[in-house]
């Protein structure tokens, strides 16, 4: 279930990077990444726009992709306001992006979405936190083997959906978490926020960055720049 894979995507990121309102932020993530998009389906299959859930004709998955990429924009929204972490940000926008390249091929070809939306969290996971985040991917063959087990999809829309999205968020993920970029912000931090080795939260998200990318303490900063 992908809505599913998302609510765990979102969990597991913050409780790796625990920030403050971890709650809310959870909410947040899952309420717009997660329960929204399955009302809006769950509407649009009860007034008639979509024969089922999993709106399996295709021609009537448009206005579906429009709604759940709406959702997925307001939650882009609110999680920037919240000052979220980076990451929680950045999946958020993946999810955008990803779901209007499979919307565009979706009116051609009718490309396996279940595959897709397995395939960007835990490809994002992988990216941010690691080789041991790649068990995950194992959920991939459970769902791809039920959708080709249903006749709902063909091995080549489920495997387009998968390895296309993969490679969709690698490229998305690097661009998000340039290093040029990370250096500027470093050296334009005002203040250091250490206390006794712990990493400690700062308003500007800097430091917090700092972690996600490289899993160390903040790198103090002098007048020659990073040392």
């Amino acid at each position: 279930n992908a809505p599913l894979v998302t609510l765990y995507a979102f969990a597991i990121l913050i409780f790796i990077l625990n920030p403050p309102s971890a709650l809310l932020l959870f909410a947040v993530s899952a309420f717009f990444g997660s329960f929204l998009p399955i009302l809006i389906v769950l509407s649009m299959m009860k007034i008639g726009i979509i024969p089922d859930f999993f709106a399996s004709v295709r021609r009537t998955r448009t206005k579906p992709f429009i709604g759940v990429i709406t959702s997925y924009l307001m939650g882009l929204v609110a999680l920037a306001l919240l000052q979220a972490p980076r990451s929680l940000v950045a999946l958020m926008a993946c999810y955008i992006v990803n779901s209007l390249v499979m919307l565009a091929i979706t009116q051609v070809w009718k490309i396996s979405i279940h595959a897709s939306g397995v395939a960007g969290p835990v490809t994002f996971l992988i990216h941010q936190h690691g080789a041991y985040m790649l068990p995950f991917l194992a959920l991939l063959l459970p769902v791809g083997w039920a959708r080709i087990k249903l006749k709902a999809h063909s091995v080549r829309q489920v495997a387009a959906g998968a390895l296309l999205t993969i490679i969709l968020t690698l490229v998305q993920a690097e661009l998000y978490y340039n290093r040029n970029d990370l250096e500027c912000l470093v050296l334009s931090t005002r203040g250091r926020s250490q206390s006794n080795g712990q990493m400690q939260w700062d308003p500007e998200g800097t430091h917090q960055i700092i972690l996600e990318k490289t899993h160390t303490k903040t790198v103090p900063l002098q007048s020659g720049g990073i040392t």
